[in-house]
């Protein structure tokens, strides 16, 4: 008699599928973090279905365990996270070699290799543009209408998935029969067909939508759920025939679990082709020499005092002092010569406007080839003279700037980043606007150049060259045809024995954005100042995409083998998933002479104001105004000791998270050992702080004293306060409101410190915003700024 799996285990089966979809971002613009939730939500939901968990062994409630807590970490090792859950559930105490969970186990095994294939492997990688391309073009075909989708929206990472679970179902099948699964794949490609085509023609009516109270509710889900969820109409549709082979296979006698010869083979070439795969890195020789061609749509404005307002910020006025302080010697050029190059290792281009001579572009050629480096920063439809004028300096490359505006979905591509496992951008992080990419141009790459920095949800809106007065932008609206999903922002290529790398935007390396983006700027300078590292090697490619092959074929074979062999290979997995490179441990050194000092804005501690841009709670005009003071402002992520020793100036904001017995001693001695800090924090914020604020002799009063004007010494400025709390403590009062001191300084060893009783004060709600500019507050903060730096 054929028995196949019963109701439950189907539907369990579903949400593991719908679980990994999540976990591994194949399902549109969803929150890093919420697509984890949804992993771990949809695999207790399954393990409940089949009524699993109460009926685990030792062993494998404590690998579903651990699996389950692996899940948050890193969207590469969730993959290993969820073998770790398989295997652990696939231990029950009645049934210790549960199909169903064996069966997914091994469909992660092959997901993992197809992963770390299409996600290290530059050759893959662009044969997987190609693919999209073509998928694309039949689309276009069969719809009548263009259509040009990239390969996360187009559903390639879905159908690995549903091919791969229906693989390792039909491993654990006791008749091992073709015809059900040539049918299931057959109907995954017809159903991945229809999709392509409502791909195509949908949006003739999305762009159409005018929303307005009175519009019907489903022009809302045509404008804002379409395309950006485009992806769940094809995992839903995929569910259909994984349920219906699940129910078709004979599950009476699974395929037993024996050892295999050929286990370790294939973990051993898992683990060489993922070693291969990586990019080596460059390193970089202290004090490198980079010349900055100083011409073009560009200025070289710094912030200064009397000059506030939109446009006070400048653009690339900063990016020389932040390059010195970083150790290297910067100097703007005028003239693109072998004289002006001779004694450099980097050359900066930014917003080329005017085309370049041929002896110019023959010096520049000369210089990359014989070993040095090249940086080309561009921007949105740069067109002149018919042609996109920075493409002239890329003639020796496979990257090309396209002719459009890469558009984001939400602002600022706030989880949309895709990085490549390279030192540029080793360590960013992917769920804010850590490479600083706005509004440029998307790149067109061919191989060996290597896609860098990838928008995963946006779209490419071609420029229009009849709209000079509009700086030759197109309707900035998704429309029909326009490419859909995965644009390269960012890409590097070896040109001979040199590297040029390409930035699709300038405002990382703007004034503004540097605050936060400057670990990809300064790591981009030191890979570019930098000598030896690949990014890329076909034969080792070639050589890794064989073995990654081999180890998909073993793994196939090899997978009834005993726990230790299953165990060996996630382990190796969730090595591999965490095989990227590392971040430099220091970007910035012991300050050079002649150098301006830094003020690290210490962010570890969960603070309650954001980053981004210029809003209400937002530090953008906090960060200028330290720019005007003569300091070159950086936000830190991470408690790091060696920012805070090489800092004049470190700043806590309305911290959350309580400050550690480690982390007030550091910043006490910090403090003592002649560095200035500045605390900014309210009652709500006082159980976080409590520790700091103890150990420098301070602490808040619970009286709230509310949104009113502080009284300070005349010229002092005019503060106004938002939530201001009192702050009791020996030192200066440099404000007080209704005689109750808010804001003191006092002397701590060599040093000082200055809290402030209000988390909001150094918002731009209270110092700039588009609407206008808090004077008094600016006046105030200069001034304590001033005092607080002084010898």
């Amino acid at each position: 008699m054929t028995t196949s799996y019963d109701r439950s285990s189907v539907l369990a089966l579903l949400l593991y599928v719908f679980g990994l979809a999540a976990g591994t971002q194949c399902i549109g613009v969803i929150a890093y973090p919420t697509d984890a939730v949804l992993m771990m939500i949809a695999f207790v939901l399954a393990g409940i279905v089949r009524r699993d968990l109460g009926r685990l062994s030792w062993l494998g409630a404590v690998l579903a365990l651990v699996g389950l807590a692996s899940i948050p970490t890193l969207p590469e090792s969730r993959i290993a996270a969820a073998m770790l859950w398989f295997y652990g559930l696939s231990h029950r105490q009645e049934s210790p070699r549960d199909s169903l969970h064996r069966a997914l186990g091994l469909s992660c095994v092959l997901l993992l290799v197809f992963q770390v294939a299409r996600g290290w492997s530059p050759l893959l990688w662009h044969g997987q543009e190609s693919a999209a391309r073509i998928a694309s073009a039949l689309a276009s075909t069969f719809a009548r209408v263009p259509v040009d989708v990239g390969p996360s929206y187009i559903g390639f990472g879905l159908l690995g998935l549903g091919v791969f679970v229906l693989v390792g179902l039909w491993s654990r099948s006791d008749e091992r029969s073709v015809r059900p699964l040539l049918f299931a794949l057959t109907s995954m490609a017809i159903l991945w067909l229809v999709y392509l085509w409502l791909l195509a023609r949908v949006p003739l009516k999305v762009g159409e939508f005018e929303l307005t109270r009175e519009a019907p509710f489903w022009h809302f889900i045509g404008s804002h759920v379409y395309p950006h969820y485009a992806p769940l109409i094809l995992l839903g549709a995929l569910l259909f025939p994984l349920a219906w082979f699940a129910k078709s296979l004979d599950t009476s006698h699974p395929r037993p679990v024996t050892r295999s010869r050929y286990g370790l083979v294939g973990i051993a070439a898992l683990a060489v082709a993922a070693i291969l795969l990586q990019s080596s890195r460059a390193n970089a020789e202290a004090g490198g020499r980079i010349a900055i061609y100083e011409k073009g749509f560009v200025n070289w404005i710094k912030p200064s005092h009397g000059y506030y307002g939109p446009g006070s910020v400048g653009m690339m006025g900063l990016l020389p002092d932040y390059l010195t302080r970083g150790g290297y010697q910067p100097e703007k050029i005028s003239e693109l010569s072998k004289a002006a190059l001779d004694d450099k290792d980097v050359l900066v281009v930014v917003n080329q406007t005017e085309l370049f001579r041929d002896d110019e572009l023959r010096a520049v050629r000369d210089f990359v080839r014989g070993g040095k480096s090249l940086l080309v920063l561009g921007d949105h439809t740069a067109w002149k003279q018919d042609m996109v004028l920075p493409n002239q300096l890329l003639a020796d490359t496979a990257i090309r700037f396209n002719f459009d505006n890469a558009e984001f979905f939400v602002g600022g591509w706030l989880h949309s980043y895709d990085f490549w496992p390279h030192q540029i951008v080793a360590g960013l992080e992917r769920d804010e606007n850590s490479a600083g990419s706005v509004i440029g141009a998307s790149l067109d790459i061919r191989y060996p150049a290597v896609p860098l920095v990838v928008g995963r949800h946006g779209f490419s809106d071609p420029g229009d060259t009849t709209q000079q007065h509009r700086a030759f932008m197109g309707n900035r609206k998704f429309d029909v045809g326009e490419r859909l999903g995965d644009l390269v922002l960012a890409a590097v290529q070896e040109v001979g024995d040199g590297r040029v790398m390409v930035v699709g935007d300038t405002s990382a390396f703007s004034n503004g954005v540097m605050t936060i983006a400057w670990p990809f700027v300064m790591q981009a300078f030191e890979w570019l100042a930098g000598r030896g590292g690949s990014s890329a090697s076909l034969p080792r490619e070639v050589a890794a995409l064989l073995l990654l092959v081999l180890a998909a074929v073993i793994t196939f074979r090899s997978w009834r083998g005993d726990g230790v062999q299953v165990g060996l290979v996630v382990a190796v997995g969730a090595a591999i998933a965490m095989l990227r490179p590392s971040p430099s441990a220091t970007h910035f050194p012991q300050q050079p002479a002649g150098s301006l000092p830094l003020a690290v804005i210490e962010n570890a501690h969960a603070p309650q104001c954001s980053r981004e841009g210029v809003m209400e709670e937002g530090l953008s005009s906090f960060t200028i105004h330290l720019m005007r003071d003569g300091l070159l402002p950086v936000h830190c992520n991470e408690f790091s000791s060696a920012m805070i020793d090489n800092a004049q100036l470190v700043i806590s904001i309305a911290p959350t998270d309580r400050y550690r017995e480690d982390e007030v001693t550091k910043l006490v001695d910090f403090v003592r050992a002649g560095g200035r800090m500045i605390l900014s924090v309210g009652m709500e914020e006082e159980a976080a702080a409590h520790p700091l604020l103890e150990a420098f002799g301070f602490q808040l009063e619970a009286c709230p004293l509310g949104m009113t004007k502080g009284e300070v010494e005349p010229g002092h400025g005019s503060p106004s306060f938002i939530s201001a709390w009192p702050v009791v403590g020996s030192g200066e009062v440099l404000a007080r409101i209704w005689g109750r001191s808010v804001a003191c300084m006092r002397d701590v060893g060599r040093g000082r410190v200055a809290v402030i009783g209000d988390s909001r004060f150094l918002r731009d709600v209270n110092l700039e915003t588009k609407q206008g500019v808090a004077r008094g507050n600016i006046d105030f903060l200069r001034n304590l700024i001033g005092r607080l730096l002084e010898s």
